[in-house]
């Protein structure tokens, strides 16, 4: 990965933004600085862009570490941007629609009488928007390769943007944290849900694990999962039901039930193998030839599948590394089909 800062490029090729170097590329985004990664293998043709959104408590810069080397092989430009809730742990969180909003280690139930938590912090439906309009006029992008992708808490984000970007977005990859908010959501204690209603087909793909203990893929308790807590002293850790109120009010399973029903799929998915443990389910005959997409790993925790953190040892387990498993499910799909 390249530690520079980018500088204009004047041989790049006429009619693509403004061009870049490779490196890193830091974009004013209204008072906010959000950075870009230009991989050498981007420059001299309109490249897709990858907006990678982080998961709650962390930075666009740390995904850029763990992205880039991707991102060189693939010749993709990745843009990072960073939450504006918080603080929280060693970062921020992103501020999604009708959600209570993350300001410290533990998620903030929404009530009525708390007003709609979404309101005090700034739009980043709209702050990404622009973000995208940044990266344009500065690189070379194909504008009908434009994905995003995230983990956890950026998986909310991303699945936000499925709702309300789709004339932008060509694809969307959640990684464990799939949604899809409805009205009828206050029913499961958030009071100020909105309707996701995306104004075009999109494809919608799903990666999650069994056994994630944050964001539960089952509407169902799962019971003691094959990992243990960090530290000297390990503890069992359970797979337990949704908690109501919370960001989490509802399964994966569920949230994947309504983009195959909103995108008319057929009900019952064509299931491949991909790996032992990792089989990919496909619902196919989706409006507009989209896809909807589960890639369900049987031994993966709350980790991106191949990249381990000292908090939540052994949950990254699994034969297929989650991100580069991400852009084979982007890759291919194009806003003008």
């Amino acid at each position: 990965m390249a530690a520079h800062i980018c500088s204009a490029n004047p041989a790049a090729a006429d009619g693509c933004g403004s061009n870049v170097d490779s490196g890193i590329l830091a974009l004013g985004v209204g008072p906010y600085t959000v950075l870009a990664y230009v991989p050498e293998s981007a420059l001299g043709k309109p490249a897709p862009l990858v907006i990678d959104l982080h998961p709650s408590g962390s930075k666009g810069v740390d995904d850029i570490k763990d992205i880039a080397p991707l991102a060189d092989e693939e010749g993709f430009v990745l843009l990072a941007p960073t939450g504006v809730v918080g603080p929280l742990y060693s970062g921020w969180t992103w501020n999604v629609p009708g959600v209570p909003a993350f300001t410290s280690g533990t998620p903030k139930a929404a009530s009525e009488e708390d007003g709609d938590p979404t309101a005090k912090f700034r739009d980043d439906v709209e702050f990404i928007g622009k973000a995208i309009d940044q990266v344009i006029e500065k690189t070379c992008i194909d504008t009908n390769r434009i994905y995003a992708m995230g983990f956890s808490g950026g998986a909310r984000m991303a699945s936000q943007l499925a709702c309300d970007m789709s004339d932008r977005i060509a694809s969307v990859v959640a990684l464990s944290g799939l949604r899809f908010s409805k009205a009828s959501d206050k029913d499961v204690g958030l009071p100020y849900a909105k309707e996701c209603a995306p104004g075009r087909p999109i494809s919608i793909q799903a990666i999650h694990g069994k056994w994630d203990p944050v964001n539960v893929w089952a509407s169902e308790p799962q019971g003691e999962s094959p990992f243990k807590t960090a530290g000297d002293d390990p503890k069992p850790i359970y797979v337990k039901a949704p908690v109501e109120g919370s960001s989490w009010a509802y399964s994966g399973e569920t949230a994947l039930k309504r983009w195959v029903e909103f995108s008319g799929c057929d009900a019952d998915p064509v299931a491949t193998e991909l790996a032992e443990g990792v089989t990919e389910y496909e619902y196919q005959n989706c409006k507009g030839g989209k896809d909807v997409t589960l890639v369900f790993y049987e031994m993966l925790g709350h980790l991106v599948a191949g990249h381990e953190k000292p908090w939540a040892p052994g949950q990254a387990a699994g034969p297929i590394d989650g991100y580069a498993l991400a852009w084979d499910l982007l890759k291919d799909d194009r806003l003008d089909e």
